[in-house]
């Protein structure tokens, strides 16, 4: 047999037995599951994006510069619900448009997770974000529901856990530690958002509006604010980096205080955005301010 003849039959065999694999042996593509979330406010959609990681998409219904308590998601907001995995809301009167969100979901499809709510202990005060360990405890009930959803993923949600809550405890032994030897236990903020904080460290707040900044305080409020900074030798008033600092000027000037940041994180600033800022980031410059006005001794 000649060698072209030889080349010829083994090149036809090649092809029948390729063929022949191709229709035996499917190649089933790679199953990745990707879970839509959506979540009220900056804090959650920390939490959201930390511990999905690769597995998720995270929306965000508060704009960045928005102010959670007053911020009304659009009517096409509130119907893209529909689509989603899940949707993580923090309760306690934080979301007006609750109700909404019920209405518009079907919960055999989409599951709708209050991770605030259960560990609030002033029902006025639904700032529990603020406390570290709370916001662990959150962050808990945040990969629990991503598990029940994707348990496929149950090791990558587990391990971004873990990574996170090393963070949160090492932000909550800072706290503890530097605010361990203040001179002043007192503290003025622009609204009751600091419940929480102030329990967990052993502080004392004064507020100058409610549950909302955007709450004018009466006249009565101011004066016994001022008598008590006056009283107390407060040295500095706290303002909010999404609400107008008028008011905290307005008593810093009467009493001789200065003003200075706490930041509720009820979101994020355009400019917090795009230079990084996040969740234990700004809970660090928090405790730097807290110390500089209560007079620590562990700067």
């Amino acid at each position: 047999m000649s060698i072209k003849k030889i080349a010829g039959m083994t090149l036809i065999i090649s092809v029948i037995i390729f063929f022949l694999l191709s229709k035996t042996q499917t190649v089933k593509p790679l199953q990745i599951k990707t879970l839509k979330i959506t979540t009220s406010f900056y804090p959650l959609a920390f939490l959201a994006e930390t511990i999905g990681g690769q597995q998720v998409i995270v929306t965000n219904l508060t704009p960045p510069g928005a102010e959670p308590h007053d911020f009304e998601p659009s009517t096409r907001d509130i119907a893209q619900l529909e689509f989603q995995d899940i949707i993580l809301l923090n309760g306690g009167g934080l979301e007006g448009y609750m109700d909404k969100i019920k209405e518009n979901i079907d919960s055999k499809k989409t599951s709708l997770v209050i991770v605030g709510q259960p560990l609030m202990s002033d029902p006025q005060d639904p700032h529990v974000w603020l406390d570290p360990i709370l916001y662990k405890k959150e962050a808990e009930m945040v990969t629990t529901a991503f598990i029940q959803k994707d348990p496929a993923h149950t090791p990558q949600y587990k391990a971004n856990m873990e990574r996170l809550a090393k963070e949160v405890d090492m932000l909550d032994i800072e706290f503890k530690q530097g605010l361990h030897s203040c001179k002043q236990k007192n503290i003025i903020t622009s609204h009751k958002a600091f419940s929480y904080l102030a329990a967990r460290y052993g502080l004392h707040q004064i507020t100058l509006a409610g549950l909302s900044p955007e709450q004018e305080p009466s006249t009565k409020t101011l004066a016994e604010v001022a008598t008590f900074a006056k009283t107390n030798k407060i040295r500095y008033i706290f303002f909010e980096e999404l609400a107008s600092p008028v008011i905290a000027e307005t008593i810093a000037r009467e009493v001789g205080a200065k003003i200075l940041m706490l930041n509720p994180l009820e979101g994020l600033t355009q400019k917090d955005c795009v230079v990084g800022k996040t969740y234990v980031t700004i809970q660090k410059e928090n405790l730097k301010n807290l110390q500089i006005a209560l007079g620590c001794t562990s700067l």
